[in-house]
């Protein structure tokens, strides 16, 4: 990604108000700075490729925290805030991603009432329960699949709770 696409995204967050301003001038020298180091020390290339490489990981596991409901069920709502909430310093990028899950996980929550409550008509048994479950795991390794090659996923399914820029 080139110098003038990092600052337009940089931008982009401070406009959505994921970074304060003084964050947002903090981030911007730092990448005006490691420009002018990379173009006088031969790059700062495998640093960049290690940071994106990290953002994509960390982006991957928020997308898979919501399988934590099949171990603990209300892991599966708390563990993509928690890892959203302590890598967004770091990886801002990350924020777009904890929104789509974090939209998705509320969605998850509010679809399970009807589909307890279906599960206990005569004829329909269990069937939307599992039909819903198989939905979450897909949607959690579909959206981890995007997330580890950069794409910010957007989930089917997912009501608008929380707003991203």
């Amino acid at each position: 990604m080139g110098l003038s696409e990092e600052l337009e995204k940089l931008h982009r967050l401070y406009q959505s108000g994921a970074l304060d301003e003084e964050e947002y001038r903090r981030a911007k020298a730092r990448l005006l700075e490691g420009q002018g180091e990379s173009a006088s020390s031969g790059g700062d290339a495998p640093e960049q490729q290690r940071r994106e490489s990290r953002l994509r990981q960390w982006a991957m596991f928020l997308h898979l925290a919501p399988l934590a409901t099949v171990v603990v069920p209300i892991a599966g709502a708390a563990l993509p805030l928690v890892l959203w909430q302590l890598k967004r310093q770091e990886f801002p990028e990350l924020d777009q991603h904890g929104v789509a899950v974090t939209n998705w996980t509320l969605s998850i929550l509010v679809y399970t009432l009807p589909l307890y409550a279906l599960s206990w008509v005569p004829l329909v048994g269990w069937f939307p329960w599992y039909a819903g479950l198989v939905i979450v795991v897909l949607f959690a390794v579909l959206g981890a699949a995007k997330a580890s090659q950069g794409q910010v996923p957007r989930y089917w399914l997912a009501l608008p709770f929380i707003r991203s820029a």
